[in-house]
């Protein structure tokens, strides 16, 4: 059949045609589809000896833009981001730039000016809030100075990040633009690893440390284990090697930090963390810092005192409780 375009048909036929068109996009369009943000909401989270501490945030772009000053005046409390208020959440208690957090989610809002040293930060117990209008600091609970900086790297896309991290601490950084603030996180984890030279003493010096055999049905396990990885040659030369004596010293380092050098790789000792009545815990001290270390898992060392007071023998246990090494002092 054809049309004639002056026909009343061929007018409803035409007229008609963008509300088709229109009607069939939408039915076109995928059901995924995702919206499009120019300011993407982010996440991350990291563990630090066992406090994790996360972010949620957008990540607005400058996009050639005057940012501090412009787009976001000084003097006030802005969250670090758009849409809703930046998150962070830490799963126990913290110490955030100087001052005692509890263990929770909080809303994270700066305070930029025109002081090229110190900015301004604010936590609120709302993590609901929407990003405008902006806070006074009669809006927030905790208000803090936080060093700020104008770097070199231009960061196009806001970024908060946790740099820095160590045993006990971390740098919470906010960095866009070229401008970044720090605030710093410490984690109390409830342990002392140094000693003082009075408490090292009767420990320091020579010692011959003897592993023993391991009950017959662990080393099964083990050697089982091994053989399914194809390493059972390896496991066997490597017990083998264990057994036996080898030379221990004892030394306490200027940190405080009592160690065992046993020849191993430079800057990595054995740690001995202190529990208290000649007990320690077996840990790693890694460039100066603790690592590897979970006071619940490590072995137990028992130093035993001389008549003296100076330790002659040592037994150091597994978390079950089964002895595993012998240490006696050298003589002479």
């Amino acid at each position: 059949m054809r049309l004639n375009c002056a026909s009343p048909l061929a007018r409803v036929a035409f007229d008609t045609a963008p509300l088709i068109t229109i009607a069939l996009a939408f039915v076109a369009a995928p059901a995924d589809a995702q919206r499009i943000d120019p300011s993407p909401r982010g996440s991350w989270e990291q563990d630090v000896s066992g406090t994790v501490i996360s972010a949620d945030y957008s990540r607005p772009s400058v996009r050639d833009r005057d940012i501090f000053g412009a787009q976001v005046p000084f003097g006030e409390f802005w969250t670090p981001g758009a849409n809703v208020v930046t998150k962070l959440r830490f799963s126990k208690d913290v110490t955030l730039q100087g001052h005692e957090l509890a263990a929770g989610a909080y809303g994270l809002w700066v305070e930029p000016s025109g002081d090229p040293e110190t900015w301004r930060a604010m936590l609120t117990a709302d993590t609901t809030l929407w990003h405008y209008p902006h806070l006074t600091e009669d809006d927030g609970f905790l208000v803090m100075e936080v060093p700020h900086e104008i770097v070199e790297l231009h960061q196009e896309t806001l970024e908060i990040s946790l740099d820095s991290i160590r045993t006990e601490s971390a740098l919470l950084r906010m960095h866009w633009g070229r401008d970044r603030i720090t605030l710093g996180v410490e984690i109390d984890l409830g342990i002392t690893f140094t000693v003082t030279p009075d408490e090292a003493a009767p420990y320091l010096g020579s010692w011959m440390r003897e592993m023993l055999p391991w009950p017959e049905e662990e080393r099964t396990r083990r050697r089982a284990a091994a053989e399914e990885n194809g390493s059972v040659e390896a496991f066997d030369a490597w017990y083998d090697g264990q057994l036996g004596s080898r030379a221990w010293e004892v030394e306490l380092l200027e940190s405080g930090h009592l160690v065992v050098d046993d020849g191993g790789a430079p800057e990595f000792y054995s740690l001995l963390v202190p529990r208290g009545g000649g007990f320690f815990v077996a840990g790693f001290l890694f460039q100066g810092e603790p690592a590897f270390f979970d006071p619940t898992k490590g072995n137990l060392i028992e130093f035993l005192p001389g008549g003296d007071g100076v330790a002659v023998e040592a037994e150091e246990r597994d978390s079950d409780g089964v002895l595993r090494y012998r240490m006696t002092r050298s003589m002479g």
